[in-house]
């Protein structure tokens, strides 16, 4: 098994002063032709008071332009975001989205929330907000389907 090489390239100023309470973790490889798609939607997100939304986005073995996209649209984003990259020839979807999520308890506020979508989503604007009020109402998971 080959191993794996990461690199955090979060910018420090992108890490807010306090961790967010909700924290959207991506898995992403290739998705050069989506991501700015992705990224917009959730940063058009409804509803929540500032700070209280981050995103981790954990790049998994990307050969296209997606890391220099990410790299160009990231500080234009209004929240905190982690961009982890990896390299791991035994690599897929579920390992990255574990990796993801991994990135995002640690940086989580204590209590909070992960969410999880694919990099080629388009979010509805209140997406966030819905599934945070399904889960204060009781729900222990939340899932449905995103275009």
């Amino acid at each position: 098994m080959a191993d794996t090489v990461q690199r955090d390239a979060t910018r420090p100023t992108t890490i807010a002063a306090r961790s967010p309470d909700t924290i959207v973790a991506i898995p992403v490889r290739n998705e050069a032709e989506r991501i700015g798609f992705c990224l917009d939607a959730l940063d058009a997100q409804e509803g929540l008071a500032p700070g209280r939304l981050g995103l981790v986005l954990f790049l998994n073995n990307c050969t296209d332009d997606t890391a220099r996209i990410v790299a160009a649209r990231v500080p234009a984003l209004t929240m905190p975001v982690r961009v982890i990259e990896a390299e791991f020839a035994g690599a897929h979807a579920g390992w990255a989205r574990s990796k993801a999520m991994d990135a995002a308890a640690e940086w989580l506020a204590e209590a909070g929330t992960i969410l999880s979508t694919d990099a080629d989503s388009r979010v509805p604007p209140d997406w966030v907000f819905a599934n945070l009020g399904a889960l204060a109402v009781g729900a222990d998971a939340v899932a449905g389907r995103v275009e």
